[in-house]
């Protein structure tokens, strides 16, 4: 939740100078962790509605980066208490982490590819992109026919098969009859059949699609080798838009409350009357959601005019970050056919401009 998010910096560990709170004035000595000062900011920042000023000064602490030796002891410490914690105490932790959530490696490594992301034209990113999948399709330039007695086949082969070769499908009918169908027919055909079992849903306005990140049916698999077929081939076209929420999700881009329109349609409604109301104090609403504290003391304070953009913002961080490991399956999929440094090269603007063939 907080600006510890996204750095070395060990939430264990302790300052290393005297801090004074910007905001209260509240003085910090040497022996405070980071743990407790990113606590007394998020309730100071609250209390007195200094939302902005507590993210700034978060990130000026937090400029002084911890070395790597320290943050893999402070990992393997933080795994130790994991472990060692009781049932009875697991809920008080996962509330901890709503306020500071430390990183793994693998999304150390997906941060840093993206600050070193360059901001020069996204058609010249294009173009270093197409030629590392030329280099690779010029290594599998050979046709593969595939044999199958049902679409479903079709789809489940899709997932099998090293998606650099140029695939034809034959498809066997019950007379005996064969007819190809080529890779762009397979996609659309696949995409049309979750459409009408409702796992997909088009935004008609908008000829978006969409789907719910907690809907069990949906193959996350599926999606990354989607996803990836339209990058590697420019001329598979589909006739619908994917949202760009998807694309914010896979390269850790923030997420806005008009992005969850597009994968939770009844939270997105509910959090936007909260906007647009003028007055909102007479519902009792907390800095709390789905039985958790948002904030340290959350359940304590009460989301009026003056906070409650603030209160949505957390809401649609907190929901998103549940559909952390359907992410990381749609990721691992693409990244099995397109590195992650090509990837994170993009922004997710950028990202959805590739797929949706705008660029």
């Amino acid at each position: 939740m907080g600006k510890i998010e996204s750095t070395r910096t060990s939430i264990f560990s302790y300052i290393k100078n005297d801090i004074i709170c910007p905001l209260c004035g509240y003085k910090f000595s040497k022996k405070t962790s980071f743990l407790d000062l990113n606590f007394h900011l998020n309730y100071c920042g609250a209390e007195k509605i200094f939302h902005i000023k507590t993210n700034m000064a978060l990130k000026k602490i937090l400029e002084k980066k911890e070395d790597t030796n320290e943050y893999n002891k402070w990992k393997s410490e933080s795994k130790k208490i994991k472990k060692n914690i009781s049932e009875n105490d697991s809920d008080m932790i996962n509330d901890l982490q709503l306020v500071i959530d430390y990183n793994e490696e693998e999304d150390i490594y997906e941060e840093h590819l993206k600050k070193e992301r360059k901001y020069s034209d996204a058609q010249e990113k294009y173009v270093e992109l197409r030629k590392f999948l030329s280099r690779k399709k010029s290594l599998m330039d050979f046709s593969m026919i595939i044999e199958c007695k049902s679409f479903s086949q079709m789809f489940k082969s899709l997932k099998e098969i090293n998606i650099y070769y140029n695939i034809i499908y034959v498809y066997n009918k019950k007379n005996n009859e064969k007819k190809n169908y080529s890779l762009n027919f397979v996609i659309n055909k696949y995409i049309r059949e979750m459409i009408k079992l409702n796992i997909f849903e088009v935004i008609n306005n908008e000829n978006i699609l969409s789907f719910s990140f907690n809907n069990t049916k949906v193959d996350f698999e599926m999606i990354g080798v989607i996803l990836s077929i339209l990058i590697i081939y420019p001329e598979i076209k589909i006739r619908y838009k994917i949202p760009l929420i998807l694309f914010k999700l896979l390269i850790n881009q923030k997420i806005s409350l008009n992005d969850v329109k597009y994968s939770n349609k009844n939270l997105y409604d509910d959090l936007s009357k909260l906007t647009v109301n003028k007055d909102i104090s007479h519902l009792n609403l907390f800095y709390t959601y789905d039985g958790n504290e948002l904030i340290l003391g959350g359940a304590h304070i009460k989301i009026n005019s003056f906070n409650v953009f603030d209160y949505v913002e957390k809401v649609v961080n907190y929901e998103m970050n549940k559909y952390k490991k359907q992410i990381n399956i749609i990721k691992n999929t693409i990244n099995q056919f397109i590195p992650k440094k090509y990837l994170f090269s993009f922004n997710a603007e950028q990202l959805e401009q590739i797929i949706n063939k705008n660029l």
